[in-house]
């Protein structure tokens, strides 16, 4: 997808396109007068080691915002591994946002993106409302309350692939409860577009149970994602073996890697 069309796609949604010197801004029309300096000035605390890629920042208007750099992952990249080769993936992730935002209103509104063009490359900032909230960790729940969560995330899960927003990187660290109770999901790069195929479901649910698992919560409450998530998107039965041709995958530990069983309600 290009960002040509995706800029317009995000115009149509409320989003407004301005410059500021070397920086390109791509804001929602609500803004509320937040100046553009104070997010480049903010953008600039940003730009140290690897940790600091998130940001709380207070506005001179008292907006409360949250400020994310956006960095390379994965085992190979490097330190300073900031850079990319065009702002599509700060725009993909803009109006992923948007979507859910307006199909369910589970994730912190989305304000904008906004980048500047260096030597290396593009380097890009994401900004939505900051949504005062609790992480999603084991020891905080009884097993009645995690079942009642991960059944949302599932359901949660369920209503991003029915509005064609396929995060390609949902699990339960990118989920959290804000201090109303309700259940919220962040960060949507890298993502597709389009109703995933079933094999592509399988795999999205495959790799949230992973994460559970590796959080340390049990079979019942990975059981109650599961049936969350066709709760919502009235899947057939998938009976999945994994694909035992990328054996990367598996770990001797985990023969759930293998073979996990998708039930239906």
């Amino acid at each position: 997808m290009a960002a040509d069309e995706l800029c317009k796609w995000l115009e149509g949604s409320g989003f407004e396109v301005s410059e500021r010197g070397e920086w390109k801004f791509m804001l929602s029309s609500d803004f509320e007068g937040m100046a553009v300096e104070e997010l480049i000035e903010a953008s600039r605390q940003l730009r140290g080691e690897r940790g600091e890629r998130n940001q709380q920042v207070k506005l001179n208007n008292g907006a409360e915002i949250f400020l994310k750099q956006y960095h390379h992952g994965g085992l190979l990249s490097s330190t300073g591994d900031v850079f990319y080769r065009s702002p599509v993936r700060f725009l993909k992730e803009l109006r992923a946002a948007k979507s859910v935002y307006e199909a369910c209103g589970q994730t912190p509104k989305p304000l904008g993106v906004f980048w500047a063009e260096e030597a290396e490359g593009y380097r890009g900032f994401y900004l939505a409302r900051y949504v005062a909230h609790r992480p999603l960790g084991k020891e905080r729940f009884e097993e009645t309350q995690a079942r009642e969560h991960m059944n949302e995330a599932g359901r949660l899960l369920g209503r991003m692939h029915q509005v064609g927003v396929d995060a390609c990187d949902y699990h339960v660290g990118n989920l959290f409860e804000s201090e109303q109770g309700q259940l919220m999901a962040v960060d949507f790069d890298p993502v597709n577009f389009g109703v995933p195929k079933v094999c592509r479901r399988a795999y999205r649910q495959h790799r949230f149970i992973r994460s559970l698992s590796k959080a340390g919560f049990s079979w019942p409450v990975m059981d109650a994602f599961l049936r969350g998530y066709h709760e919502v998107a009235n899947g057939k039965r998938l009976k999945a073996c994994y694909h035992l041709q990328r054996p990367f995958w598996w770990t001797k530990n985990r023969i759930s890697d293998l073979i996990y069983y998708f039930k239906g309600a």
